[in-house]
């Protein structure tokens, strides 16, 4: 291990002395940690330029005051009984104190905002907003991996990227996404991006100045706002009613710059947009010249009723950017998104993206080129809409039995987890207390709002949830909260 130490040499202070100050100052910041190997003597001694009996006698002192031990077979290690006063001092640095004179006004704009970014894509009791592990393709991924890491696939290995990412994987991805969402693209079009977050940042990085306006839906997705306020937006809320966003005053708006909307499938409500409320998104977006980003996150889960065209492919092809994540379904085995861009913006994103992300990971890449050109994707997606088909029934079917006038139930037909508003005379917090001790995954859909919030909705999800255990646990808590 190298482990650099700066030697006074013309200090009073003995070598060895110097030494083991040293690591027991890396000791209390938290610099070595409990258990780490420390290097042999000789090495270390090596590694320094110093006798190796200097650095005997640092860690003679060093055992003696409790930092490290000495243990046969493992060598020399740090205490994994660390003195109490050594923990505390170790748990008493704080972050130093940003020097406000150095940062941009991104920077300032990113302290001001409220940090809530617990949305579905956040936390655990939504399972992270994608498929369980247990439905995950895993044995499938891995094959695909290693059958681009035999040696003879070695020279295919390409050290040449192109900005918007690797063209067979966007071609691949042009295909599936004209024949299952009716998009309007070419290949040229579509952007590849590591994960969801950083293709919002880059689109509002590309498009929004401080004080442009941006309409985003209210109950709506936080990570899109923050993203928004950070860039100095000016947030205009639209309420979401059964048809989708409103768009009542809107005409009546100063200039708009953006249209946040996810129209599918509504983050949370679920609520898929109707076709005339699109058809009259889509002429505002042309009287007003306000570009929409369609975000279409989760958008592969839908239970009833004919498939849902995007609006990007019912669009003119001009005012409409079309977001688009395989985060539902193979988060963890990977987060890459895309964005499809009109035409007129390819020139501004390819050198945007130069700047931003350049660099890629090509063997995921290979591997997501071939899930989708195989057919697999479309494949596990039908299997796994089948098992979320029946826990979300089940759900439904435990909560309305069990519950019956106590609860509202929006009938949505989309997602992985359904919208309930309790009737009860409990706080929030209390309801969700019941709901841990009952071991039924909830969270409050609060943080979702800008404005006016419902009390006592929340979200349930279902994808993670073992058919046969859904109805006792929905009981338990009943129990817990009637």
């Amino acid at each position: 291990m190298d482990f650099p130490i700066e030697f006074d040499r013309e200090s009073k202070l003995p070598m060895y002395r110097q030494l083991s100050v040293a690591l027991s100052q890396a000791i209390q910041s938290g610099r070595l940690k409990a258990g780490d190997p420390l290097p042999a003597t000789r090495d270390i001694a090596l590694s320094l330029g110093i006798a190796r009996g200097t650095v005997v006698r640092a860690y003679n002192e060093l055992l003696s005051q409790g930092y490290i031990e000495g243990k046969t077979g493992t060598g020399t290690t740090v205490s994994t009984n660390l003195p109490e006063d050594i923990t505390a001092i170790s748990q008493m640095h704080d972050p130093l104190p940003i020097e406000t004179d150095s940062l941009s006004r991104f920077a300032h704009r990113l302290q001001s905002i409220p940090n809530v970014a617990s949305t579905s894509a956040d936390l655990p009791e939504l399972n992270y907003g994608c498929a369980p592990q247990e439905l995950l393709p895993v044995k499938q991924w891995r094959e695909l991996l290693l059958s681009h890491c035999r040696p003879q696939e070695q020279p295919q290995l390409s050290y040449v990227s192109e900005p918007f990412g690797y063209r067979p994987l966007r071609q691949a991805i042009a295909h599936y996404l004209i024949r299952t969402k009716a998009a309007r693209c070419h290949p040229d079009q579509v952007v590849i991006f590591s994960g969801p977050q950083q293709a919002l940042s880059s689109i509002a990085t590309i498009l929004i100045n401080e004080d442009d306006l941006v309409v985003v839906e209210d109950p709506g997705y936080v990570g899109a706002r923050e993203v928004f306020l950070a860039h100095g937006a000016q947030l205009k809320a639209q309420p979401i009613d059964e048809h989708g966003l409103s768009l009542d005053e809107m005409d009546n708006l100063p200039k708009c710059k953006l249209v946040h909307v996810t129209p599918s499938c509504h983050d949370p409500s679920g609520v898929v947009m109707s076709a005339d409320r699109r058809a009259q998104l889509l002429a505002f977006a042309k009287t007003s010249g306000a570009l929409i980003l369609e975000d279409a996150w989760d958008t592969d889960y839908r239970y009833a009723g004919p498939a849902i065209p995007s609006l990007q492919g019912l669009s003119d092809g001009t005012s409409v950017i079309y977001l688009y994540t395989f985060w539902k379904v193979l988060f963890p085995l990977t987060t890459v998104s895309l964005a499809i861009v009109p035409y007129h913006l390819i020139p501004i994103f390819t050198r945007a993206k130069i700047l931003m992300e350049r660099q890629f990971p090509v063997l995921e890449y290979y591997a997501l080129t071939d899930f989708v050109n195989d057919g697999l994707l479309e494949t596990h997606i039908m299997k796994t809409r089948k098992i979320y088909q029946r826990r979300r029934q089940a759900l439904k079917h435990a909560l309305t039995t069990t519950f019956r006038g106590m609860i509202l139930l929006p009938d949505r037909t989309a997602g992985l987890h359904l919208l309930v508003m309790f009737k009860v005379d409990l706080t929030e917090s209390d309801i969700l207390d019941r709901a841990k001790q009952a071991d039924l995954p909830m969270v409050s859909t609060r943080l979702y709002y800008l404005n006016s919030y419902v009390r006592n909705q929340f979200l349930i999800p279902f994808s993670s949830l073992p058919e046969e255990t859904i109805a006792s646990r929905v009981r338990r808590f009943a129990d817990l909260i009637l």
